[in-house]
């Protein structure tokens, strides 16, 4: 028997052809193609307005072509809320600890 047709290299090729398959379906569901489910996903409707705030991207997050469609990546999208919400509560906290800034009055011009 030659050793491409060994069960130990076929065991581990099955191995790999069956991860490869778990990471295809695992991006096919990840995937969001189109300016209506990443809509839907991100504010949780599916109206004009809110396509509208996909292509303005207000939050700046990470969309991308695919063909001639706007596509996101579902985990993409929730690590990028994630990172922000952790620098806006450092932001709240660097704020809360930093001492307030004196209040200075300005002088009244004088009247001429």
């Amino acid at each position: 028997m030659s050793l491409e047709h060994s069960p130990a290299k076929q065991h581990r090729a099955a191995a790999v052809r069956s991860a490869k398959a778990l990471d295809e379906m695992a991006v096919a569901e990840d995937l969001l193609l189109g300016a209506g489910p990443i809509a839907f996903f991100i504010y949780g409707e599916n109206t004009p307005e809110s396509r509208r705030n996909v292509y303005r991207n207000p939050f700046g997050f990470s969309f991308f072509k695919h063909g001639n469609t706007i596509a996101a990546l579902k985990s993409t999208i929730r690590a990028e809320v994630v990172e922000a919400q952790q620098a806006a509560r450092e932001k709240r906290q660097r704020l809360k600890e930093s001492p307030p800034k004196p209040v200075i009055k300005r002088r009244a011009r004088r009247a001429r």
